[in-house]
């Protein structure tokens, strides 16, 4: 909660107070239901590969905000930052080398609620993985599939130029 001094006329000035944005998301709201109801009437008004664009496009726009973090970075230095900004999109993530190959690991989902019906939202993250470490990423396991977390597989900087 935030306080603000309102002075109007003579006396003690009053004291207006307000949520701040991380209480406001303890009250009930209906994000939920609106969130599916604006992506149904998108998807009754726009073709299927419109909304995977808006929503890569929208993966583009996070990995846009954090570029410069990554400049001259390591891949595994690159990864370590990039879960971090996952964290910040509300993801648990942490990334692995399996033997010469690399994987991101989400153990959650801040979408899933909202992808049970509309599983295109999957490509905000994907592409965010990709387009940060400018390498091409495969989905290989998926919560919405039943899966126990998303585990993406992450390609060689090589083939990113010719998939990416």
């Amino acid at each position: 909660m935030v306080a603000a001094e309102s002075h109007s006329g003579v006396g003690r000035p009053k004291l207006l107070y307000s949520l701040t944005p991380a209480a406001a998301e303890r009250f009930p709201t209906k994000y939920l239901r609106f969130t599916d109801r604006l992506l149904d009437e998108m998807k009754s008004a726009l073709s299927g590969p419109m909304i995977e664009k808006i929503f890569a496009a929208m993966g583009h726009d996070i990995a846009s905000e954090h570029a410069s973090q990554f400049e001259g970075d390591s891949l595994d230095e690159k990864l370590t930052a990039l879960v971090e900004i996952l964290g910040e999109e509300g993801f648990m993530a942490e990334w692995n080398k399996v033997g010469e190959a690399y994987q991101l690991t989400e153990y959650n989902c801040p979408y899933f609620i909202i992808g049970q019906r509309h599983p295109e939202v999957c490509t905000i993250d994907q592409t965010l993985i990709s387009k940060m470490l400018a390498r091409p990423v495969a989905k290989s396991t998926c919560l919405l599939n039943g899966d126990q977390r998303c585990v993406f597989v992450i390609g060689n900087a090589e083939t990113a130029s010719i998939e990416g």
